[in-house]
């Protein structure tokens, strides 16, 4: 089998890109008129502060920058978002940025909605010694993946420009032939 390279869907950044922006936008609009103009929602409230409205709003606009250039900067990037090769895959979008998951190490793979979006959760054959592997804030939020959906690794597949159903028949496949 060769090497399948699954990129980011650029529509949907693009799609990303046009949400924040205007987000941004409106956030920074509203720190100017509360900075500028000494405008503020305790006129309309009465016991909030100017200061505290201020505060606010130039954390949600630093927060909405922040987003803002993460996304700029996925969208930029050509590197493959997910790499399935013959023996396992490697993951460039999650938590274990770059990681090779080994098809020898997993039991299975089996697809879950969560809200609104389809994930792919990947199920290990030992979930102890692969959560032994890991170390630090990275472990706290496996174990805390792990509680919530039954194992720590999930793939989140809306964002990839490839048929979700495709994939994970992909996955399956390559899965069977490592066997």
């Amino acid at each position: 089998m060769e090497t399948l390279n699954i990129h980011i869907s650029k529509g949907k950044i693009k799609a990303a890109k046009i949400g924040l922006g205007v987000l941004f936008a409106v956030f920074c609009l509203l720190f100017a008129l509360a900075w500028i103009n000494e405008w503020s929602l305790a006129h309309v409230i009465g016991f909030l502060d100017h200061l505290f409205i201020i505060l606010a709003l130039g954390i949600c606009t630093a927060i909405c920058a922040f987003a803002f250039y993460w996304v700029m900067a996925r969208a930029s990037s050509s590197k493959p978002m997910l790499v399935l090769e013959q023996d396992g895959y490697v993951d460039n979008m999650g938590l274990l940025k770059g990681t090779k998951f080994m098809f020898k190490d997993i039991d299975r793979f089996e697809e879950k909605k969560v809200t609104v979006h389809r994930v792919i959760l990947v199920y290990f054959k030992d979930v102890d010694a692969f959560l032994d592997k890991q170390t630090g804030f990275k472990k706290k939020m496996l174990r805390s993946t792990f509680t919530q959906m039954g194992t720590p690794i999930s793939i989140p597949a809306a964002g990839l420009d490839y048929n979700f159903d495709d994939l994970l028949g992909e996955l399956n496949k390559r899965l069977e032939h490592a066997r």
